[in-house]
């Protein structure tokens, strides 16, 4: 997964921003750059001679003082032009793979300081971006353009997948039949598909104003799912801990898709040799949730009254309508909506 810290510098350089114009400016000039992003004293503390300017930052204003050799220094925020052909002198036992001298420069600079440098090559035209220990080199928007659009079929692929074994783990609800796997299975999957979401969003993030219509897509296949998602982990969760720390707890067991021993250990359930095949029953949340306009504390209650799917959905309306915040007419409207879900459910796919 990417740093964040990543992706906040690379929105600074993406196209549609000011400093990118500069940078596609200094890129069609040939005269290279080397751009330290703050202004702070760690960055100071390595700067020898140069101009002070201290003036309103504009795409036209780079690329003027780019056209001298040394470093140039911007406030954090991309605001002001502060030093132009400024020296900078990091610690030389700082390791660098760079091989050009504005690179290695820009590599240790960021290191030390943890702020953001931009290396343009003179020669290469070649744009990398270095935040603290991380490296990444601009790429063409038509590169990410493609790359972009082969994830949105994947991801089209994967949101199918998704949306079978949901509707199987509907029908296994309906007949009682869930077990541990069932869940996992479903869990897993939907972090196969977040992992693609993910990758989307640096995509996006790239591509800055030319990304938009790739963001659309993404929002539209994936919809509500996020909210299933956690519905599916409060349904079957032993845990007091929310689905956001559930979910953090079994990612942080793998840097790929979490396998489902960390899953299900992360739900509260014990591993053994037949796991998997642990019948378990759900709260009823997420069937609670597709009744229209019931809201969220009367499904609490519901839940909190029956404890799981089955006793609510054996239940009769007038029973239904003891439970606090129910009512006559919401009674009616959960046992319409459930056995309207049973229906839909239908019977397994596989």
């Amino acid at each position: 997964m990417a740093d964040p810290e990543l992706l906040e510098a690379i929105k600074k350089v993406a196209p549609g921003t000011p400093l990118r114009e500069a940078l596609d400016n200094i890129i069609r000039a040939r005269t290279g750059a080397l751009l330290v992003l703050g202004d702070g004293p760690k960055i100071m503390d390595l700067v020898d001679g140069g101009v002070r300017l201290d003036a309103e930052f504009t795409p036209s204003l780079l690329y003027e003082v780019a056209k001298m050799d040394g470093a140039i220094i911007l406030d954090r925020n991309v605001e002001r032009v502060v030093y132009a052909n400024a020296s900078l002198w990091p610690r030389k036992e700082i390791p660098s793979q760079e091989r050009g001298i504005r690179h290695r420069t820009g590599e240790r600079v960021a290191i030390q300081t943890g702020e953001v440098v931009v290396a343009i090559s003179q020669r290469r035209n070649v744009v990398t971006l270095y935040k603290g220990q991380c490296r990444y080199v601009l790429r063409d928007i038509e590169f990410i353009l493609a790359k972009a659009n082969q994830a949105l079929q994947t991801l089209s692929h994967y949101r199918s997948a998704v949306d079978k074994v949901i509707r199987d783990l509907d029908h296994a609800e309906m007949e009682s039949s869930v077990c541990l796997g069932d869940v996992a299975s479903v869990l897993r999957r939907l972090e196969m598909l977040w992992r693609i979401v993910e990758d989307i969003e640096r995509y996006v993030v790239e591509l800055g104003s030319e990304g938009h219509l790739v963001k659309m897509q993404v929002d539209e296949m994936v919809g509500d799912l996020w909210t299933e998602h956690s519905m599916i982990i409060r349904d079957y969760t032993l845990s007091d801990a929310s689905p956001e720390e559930t979910i953090r707890e079994y990612r942080s067991h793998a840097e790929d898709v979490p396998q489902a021993s960390h899953i299900t250990e992360s739900l509260g359930y014990s591993i053994r040799a037949d796991y998997l095949s642990l019948p378990v029953s759900p709260k009823g949340h997420r069937a609670l949730r597709r009744v229209p306009r019931l809201p969220g504390y009367a499904r609490e209650n519901l839940v909190r009254a029956y404890g799981n799917l089955l006793n609510i959905m054996k239940a009769t309306p007038q029973e239904l309508d003891r439970v606090d915040g129910i009512g006559e007419a919401r009674a009616k409207a959960i046992s319409q909506g459930l056995s309207r879900f049973r229906r839909e459910a239908g019977p397994s796919a596989n």
